[in-house]
């Protein structure tokens, strides 16, 4: 794997640099913003440069849903690199130990105590799985937590979607790692000229007979990207949905709950 980190470490502290230049007068106060779907915003901080000297750098977040009293968001870049749960057995999102990392060790180290009261508290459904039947577990109260196959479906557009197996490929889920999480080992796959030639010729295999969208651009080529989480119930207990290889995500796509190279991307609810 480590012959796919074509990013240096260099390079990203550079990226966020600029990041930090531009935001330097921001602070986390989301309702004076106007935040619509699609905006990337600051709120919280966290190590992600990988250089914990120069302290915590601002975390951005994608704006997934403007809710009402409430925006969704999701963090821009996979933050750190955490095990579903630290044993491998079977679990649900409400007992696994990721769900206790995010709302206790993530959520007192990235906010402060006045960024803390603006985190709203989220009703969190936890549906079996649409393809297995495995179990998702009782519904959750949470303040941070990972998205679901269903909020991703909902959320982003997905180039193609197999309803017999429950997966699809989706351009828009190729996500970032920060130096810090691929400092942590997180699991990171570069798509080349043959992969992208290769994902060409299963759209144009298969677009009369399966519902492809479009498919995918020349820009994913070069473009790092990272194994994450989803909090859904993989094909069986002890397995958890993720966002795979190319952005293949689903019903059908999942991992051991207890490697530690998958990444994480936390999601919250902020007041408006």
């Amino acid at each position: 794997m480590a012959g796919k980190r074509t990013i240096s470490k260099m390079a990203v502290g550079m990226m966020l640099a600029v990041f930090l230049m531009s935001c330097a007068s921001g602070g986390g106060d989301v309702s004076e913003k106007g935040a619509k779907k699609g905006d990337i915003i600051a709120f919280g901080s966290y190590e992600q440069d990988g250089n914990t000297a120069n302290g915590k750098e601002p975390i951005e977040w994608e704006v997934l849903a403007v809710e009402g009293d409430g925006i969704l968001v999701v963090s821009r870049y996979v933050l750190d690199c955490v095990p579903y749960h630290e044993e491998y057995e079977g679990v649900t999102w409400e007992t696994c130990t990721l769900r206790k990392w995010m709302n206790n060790d993530f959520y007192n180290a990235a906010f402060s105590p006045e960024e803390r009261g603006q985190i709203l508290e989220s009703h969190i459904e936890n549906p079996d799985n649409a393809c297995y039947g495995t179990s998702g577990g009782n519904a959750t109260k949470d303040r941070v937590f990972c998205l679901s196959v269903d909020e991703i479906r909902e959320h982003y557009r997905f180039n193609v979607w197999y309803e017999d197996n429950q997966w699809g490929l989706s351009e828009q889920l190729l996500t970032e790692p920060t130096a810090y999480a691929r400092d942590k080992n997180v699991w990171i796959y570069t798509p080349n000229e043959e992969d992208y030639q290769s994902l060409l010729n299963r759209y144009e295999d298969e677009k009369d007979r399966e519902a492809w969208e479009s498919p995918y651009t020349r820009d994913v080529i070069g473009k790092e990207g990272c194994v994450w989480w989803l909090r859904s119930p993989g094909n069986r207990e002890n397995n958890a949905c993720d966002v795979d290889y190319g952005g293949r995500a689903g019903w059908d796509d999942n991992a051991l709950v207890d490697v530690g190279d998958v990444g994480v991307r936390p999601a919250l609810r902020l007041s408006r």
